[in-house]
Order: structure tokens, then C-alpha cells, then sequence
């Protein structure tokens, strides 16, 4: 018989005890397991998250609502505890396993922000951590071995908040349904909108925070509601919809896992494609058990849903700490392997760990038990985090001979890090010039020019220009500008190239049409300016839209010298430096007696070809090009550290000690190329 109340709640075990649920979770950390494991035919592989999102909102909500309706109230002391323990013992189990196997086979500078990254997890704030490092998900130099913590972080900031509003809503309202439904729904809808606006403007925001992905789980909470509704209305047996909804919900996610990839903004409207699938499959199984289900529900795959939290733990340390460790990228067979080691790990950790501390009855009927294991947990946690962050010594105990730079031809090899390395291995990563420091390279949301001066002023002017690896050579102009009395103006954006391109942001994943704002701007203000001299350079290779052939990125060179030669200003473009694979410092900290082995082939560093067309450019537009790169990588080797001084302060950015020590080398050239005689005494 039909229940008319519709603030009834109905007996939901046929909606919460669903294997074909676990079904559905099995799908989810397959598909995000795959796309970590590189597999090509699953480039969209990572809305599996958003599928576990669905279903969390789907199962909590279900509960928090079913007890509201027995009882109420919402007992939140023991929602948060059967959280805790569930979530609580394979996290800290894989974070300490983590940092061990960080400590004993990664270089020893990653240590620091490894450590913080785990010391974010701990503290259940890891999505906020990585959101405001600015940590593209999709393409990071040396992702940590805890970047997956951050979807725990915002499933456990989700735990906390929405009980703690539905039990507010219980305990004032006298229709707390009607008023749960409002919050989702609304709450969704505002969620929503900030994603699509924030994925456009600042991705990372948009990917790792709570209020942007908020709707996923709404919608999965106001599906449960529903379902449970309409059980309590009765009359399912004429329902013909369920079989074809859940059909459709499949094809949904299984073409998001397709056609979604790393080079399109995300999470933005296309998350809404699997989130929507996802909940139309939930709905379905609910009234029909046809063969979708029946499929989900086959016991092996069932099985992976059980482990599918403590295999989703496990399976990215073990892709990530190998491949940083061996330094280079892993074969899909030993990643096939890897997957297979995460696989086992997770059924060790499920049975027991995760199964019988979820199980264990003292906690359960003593929740301050559970409480104070959790305290106790993080506190250990965070302590562990402060050990593993502790550097050691990073030289090999012998000092050399004191040198005074210049280009690494005139430098003697170093065989080892010396005591009195400059910069020491340390300090090299936040090794920036003075205009790098006061916030002189402009990030990628801002489209107005921001000149810095150095030297004196009221004498000739010198203009840098360029991007962040025009900022690498901001130390060897400022040390120039102080040497020789010129006034060193610079206009610096991160990422934006001064060639005249259509850029494309990577981060953002949209284009960079600050950077075309921002380069017209420059231009002209710079036009304005009539400097004595323009410094030009850019880092080699970058994403832009349309054609990105040599001939393109000559045609757009020669574009950009053009109009300041028009402009009646001398022009220097100096060659871009060498682009490591992997980041310097961190490669030497893991070789202080034999940093040869850090040293790349020129080959794989340099694009002599780029080179060639970009010089070919440069002095047809009536600019000088100055091979800078022989400054730093003479030879077929290039070197990551020449005598006592590190070269690069990452993978691509030279160190601001190193480069004032080739001010010498680059004056000539700067002198004989600015107008007149303006540089010369």
C-alpha cells in the first residue's frame, strides 16, 4: 500500500545493501587505477572520483536522512565515529608505509614537500594544500607519492559538514525532508555554477576544492531522497523506465572515460556528464535488478568495490614512488605489475586492517575510544611528517676550489657536491633573482604590465622581457645594471611567451588570453619607454593553439622583434637554456658523490633545429640572437652543476647565484648590440 505522508521514510534495505553498488565502486577505481597506469584507451579515466563522489552522496545522505526520519535527530558523535573508523586506520597505514618507502628510495630533497603533503593528509585538508600550490593534476614534474590524499580530503571535509547542516535542519525544522531537499538542491546548483565559472579562470581551485565539486555528491544525495520516495509511494511493479536509465547512465560514464582528457578543462560542464550517469545508474538499481546489475553484482567484481578504498591507497605510491625513483618513465609492463602489487596490498590492508577495525565493538560502542585513537593517529601522524622532512647534509664533506663562474667551459667539472656548493642544494629550488622576489613575474590571471627597476636611474635604460626564463636571466642583468650604471627595467609573465602566438595555458586548460593581452600591453608600453636596448626570451616548446611547427614559431619570433625593430629599438634575443627531464637539485641530493649521473645528453635537452630557425628569425627581423645556450651546455653533455655552483634551481630555471656569474660573458654583447654607445662608459 502507498505511503500519502511524504515526509515518511521507508525501510531501505533494498536500497542500502546494493552489490551491485559495490559493483559500481569496483568500475570507479578501475577507471582511476587505468588512467594512472597510462592506459591510452581510458584518457578520461579520472572521472572515476567523480563516480565514487555520486555514489558517497548516494549512501551518506540515504543514511543520514533514514535516521532523521526513524529517530528525528541525527546522531552525529556516532556518524563521525563509524566515518573514522572506516576511513581512518588504511589511510594512516598508507601514509606512514609512504614516507618510509619515500624516505629510503626517493632523493632526499623531496623529503620537505613530501612531508607536507602528509602532514595536509593527516590534517585532512590535502585538496586545500594542493589547490593553493597551484598543483596541476594532469601534468606535474615530480608528482608526490600523496597527491591522491586530496579526494579523501574533500570526501572527509564533506563528512563533516553536510551531518552536521542536516542535523541543524532536524533539530529546527518541522519538515526536515522538504528542508534537506532545499539544501541539496540548491547547495548543487550553486556548486555548479562555481564550477563552470572557476574551471575557466583558475583550474586547480575548481579541481581539488570542496564548493566546486560539492554538487557531485548533492546530486547523489538528492537521488537517494528520491528513490526513497518513490519506494514509499509504492506501485513499482508498472515502473518500465529503470532498465533503460541505467543503460544510459553506463554509456555516460564509459564515454566520459573515453573522450575526456588531460588537454580539456576539467572539472568545468563535462563532470556532469559521468556525475549525471552515475546517478541515473544508482536510481535504476534501485527498482530493477536486470542485467546491468546482475553484472555489477558477479562476486570478483563486487570484490574490487570492497577493497576499492584501500586499492585506491595503495595503487598511487606504488606507480609514483618507482618511476621517481628510477628516473625515468616505467614500461606498461612494470606498471601492469605495479597495479597488480597495489591489487594484493589492498586486499592484505581490507582484510586485516580496514574490515576488522570498521567491525571492532569497543569502538563502536565507545565512540571516545574511536575519538581518541584518532587524535592519537594524527598526532603520530604529523610528527612522523616533521621527521621525514628533516634534511641531511647534502654535499659530500669536501670542499673545492673557489671559482668564479662564467660559462661551465671555464669552469672545472665537479665530481662530486662540495661543502662549498653556491647555492647549496637546499636553498637552489627558491634561488630567484631580486625581480623574482618581489613579485615581479606576474602570474597567469593578470594581464597588466608591472615594470620593476634596478640600478640607477637617469642614465640608459635596458628593458627585459619575457617569460619566467627571461626571469632566470633577471640576475644577470641586474648585477650588469649595477656594474655598469644602466637602468634595468623588466616585464615578466609566467608562462607567456613574447613570440606572437595564440598561447594555450596548461594549467588553466584554456586559452591564455591574458598573455596575448598582456604581450600587446608590453609592446606598447615598452614602444613608450624607447629603452636602449630590448633583452628577449622564452622557454622553447610551448603549447599554443593552431600550428606549433618551427616555421610557425619562426613566423611568430620574427612577428614580435619586428615590431620593436619598427619601433626603431635594438633587440637581443638570447637562445633558451637547456630543459632537464628531471629537477636538478633534487637529482644531485640523490648523488652528491657522482653528480655526473645527473647530467643529460644535449640531445635530449637542446633542439638545435628550434634553434637554428628561431636565429634565422631573430636577425631577419633586424634583431641579434646570442647563443646562450654554449654558456651553459658546451659540449654533448649537458651538466646540472659546474664547479661549485648549481646551474639550475629546477628543471628549466637557472640559479640566481649561477647566473650573475655570467654577467661578464653576456655584457659584450649586450654593449656592442644597445643603440649607439649607451652601454659603453
Amino acid at each position: 500500500m502507498a505511503v500519502r505522508n511524504p515526509e515518511s521514510f521507508c525501510d531501505t534495505r533494498r536500497v542500502n545493501r546494493r552489490l551491485d553498488i559495490q559493483g559500481l565502486r569496483a568500475l570507479a577505481v578501475s577507471l582511476v587505477v587505468l588512467y594512472h597506469a597510462q592506459l591510452p584507451l581510458l584518457p578520461g579515466g579520472l572521472i572515476g572520483v567523480d563516480v565514487f563522489y555520486v555514489i558517497s552522496g548516494f549512501l551518506i545522505v540515504g543514511l543520514l536522512t533514514d535516521e532523521v526520519g526513524r529517530s528525528g535527530r541525527v546522531g552525529l558523535v556516532t556518524f563521525w565515529s563509524r566515518r573514522v573508523r572506516r576511513l581512518l586506520p588504511a589511510s594512516f597505514l598508507v601514509l606512514m608505509v609512504t614516507l618510509l618507502a619515500s624516505k629510503l628510495f626517493l632523493p632526499p630533497l623531496l623529503m620537505k614537500p613530501i612531508a607536507g603533503d602528509g602532514a595536509a593528509a593527516a590534517l585532512y585538508y590535502a585538496n586545500v594544500h594542493f589547490a593553493f600550490k597551484g598543483v596541476n593534476y594532469f601534468s606535474v614534474d615530480s608528482p608526490s607519492p600523496l597527491l591522491h590524499y586530496w579526494s579523501l580530503a574533500l570526501e572527509e571535509q564533506f563528512y563533516l559538514f553536510l551531518p552536521l547542516a542536516i542535523a541543524l535542519i532536524a533539530r529546527f525544522t518541522r519538515k526536515p525532508l522538504r528542508w534537506i531537499v532545499w539544501l541539496l538542491a540548491l547547495g548543487s546548483i550553486a556548486s555548479f555554477a562555481m564550477c563552470l565559472l572557476i574551471t575557466t579562470q583558475w583550474q586547480p581551485l575548481a579541481f581539488f576544492l570542496l564548493p566546486t565539486r560539492a554538487f557531485e555528491l548533492g546530486l547523489g544525495g538528492l537521488a537517494a531522497i528520491w528513490v526513497r520516495h518513490r519506494l514509499a509511494r509504492g506501485d513499482l511493479d508498472s515502473l518500465r523506465w529503470p532498465p533503460l536509465v541505467g543503460l544510459l547512465g553506463l554509456l555516460a560514464v564509459a564515454a566520459s572515460a573515453v573522450l575526456i582528457n588531460d588537454h580539456v578543462p576539467f572539472p568545468g560542464w563535462r563532470a556532469a556528464i559521468p556525475v549525471a550517469g552515475t546517478a541515473a545508474i544508482l536510481v535504476a538499481g534501485a527498482f530493477h535488478q536486470g542485467r546491468l546489475q546482475q553484472v555489477l553484482s558477479w562476486r570478483p567484481i563486487a570484490w574490487v568495490g570492497d577493497i576499492s578504498y584501500s586499492f585506491y591507497l595503495w595503487h598511487w605510491p606504488f606507480l609514483v614512488i618507482p618511476a621517481i625513483a628510477v628516473g625515468h618513465e616505467l614500461s606498461a609492463a612494470a606498471r601492469a605489475g605495479l597495479v597488480v602489487g597495489s591489487l594484493l596490498a589492498a586486499a592484505v590492508t581490507y582484510r586485516f586492517v580496514e574490515d576488522p577495525v570498521r567491525r571492532w565493538r569497543p569502538a563502536a560502542r565507545r565512540p571516545r575510544l574511536t575519538y581518541a585513537s584518532a587524535v592519537a593517529v594524527t598526532v603520530v601522524s604529523v610528527l612522523a611528517c616533521n621527521v621525514a622532512g628533516r634534511l641531511p647534509d647534502l654535499d659530500a664533506g669536501e670542499p673545492v676550489a673557489a671559482s668564479a663562474g662564467g660559462p661551465v667551459a671555464d669552469i672545472k667539472p665537479a665530481s662530486y657536491i662540495p661543502t662549498n656548493v653556491e647555492p647549496t642544494l637546499a636553498e637552489a629550488g627558491v634561488d630567484g633573482s631580486k625581480a623574482l622576489i618581489d613579485g615581479c613575474l606576474i602570474p597567469f590571471t593578470e594581464s597588466v604590465p608591472r615594470p620593476c627597476s634596478y640600478g640607477p636611474k637617469g642614465g640608459p635604460t635596458v628593458v627585459l622581457w619575457g617569460d619566467s626564463h627571461a626571469e632566470s636571466w633577471s640576475g644577470t642583468l641586474e648585477k650588469l645594471a649595477d656594474d655598469h650604471g644602466f637602468h634595468l627595467v623588466t616585464y615578466l609573465k609566467a608562462a607567456c611567451p613574447v613570440s606572437d602566438v595564440k598561447a594555450w595555458q596548461t594549467l588553466m586548460q584554456r586559452p591564455f588570453t591574458e598573455c596575448d593581452t598582456w604581450r600587446e600591453k608590453t609592446l606598447q608600453t615598452i614602444a613608450d619607454l624607447k629603452p636602449d636596448l630590448v633583452v628577449l626570451t622564452e622557454q622553447r616548446g610551448r603549447i599554443v593553439i593552431g600550428d606549433n611547427s618551427r616555421t610557425t614559431h619562426a613566423a611568430s619570433v620574427a612577428a614580435t622583434v619586428g615590431k620593436l625593430h619598427d619601433e626603431g629599438l635594438p633587440v637581443v634575443w638570447l637562445a633558451d637554456i637547456p630543459e632537464f627531464q628531471r629537477a636538478v637539485p633534487v637529482c644531485l641530493s640523490a648523488h652528491l658523490h657522482d653528480p655526473e649521473t645527473c647530467s643529460e645528453p644535449r640531445s635530449e635537452t637542446v633542439d638545435d633545429a628550434y634553434r637554428a630557425s628561431e636565429k634565422a628569425a631573430v636577425t631577419a627581423a633586424g634583431g641579434e640572437w646570442v647563443d646562450a645556450t654554449a654558456w651553459v651546455c658546451p659540449g654533448t653533455t649537458c651538466a646540472g652543476v659546474a664547479g661549485p655552483y648549481v646551474m639550475y634551481r629546477d628543471r628549466h630555471h637557472l640559479t640566481a647565484t649561477y647566473a650573475r656569474t655570467l654577467a661578464t660573458t653576456m655584457w659584450p654583447y649586450l654593449s656592442s648590440a644597445a643603440r649607439g654607445d649607451a652601454l659603453h662608459p
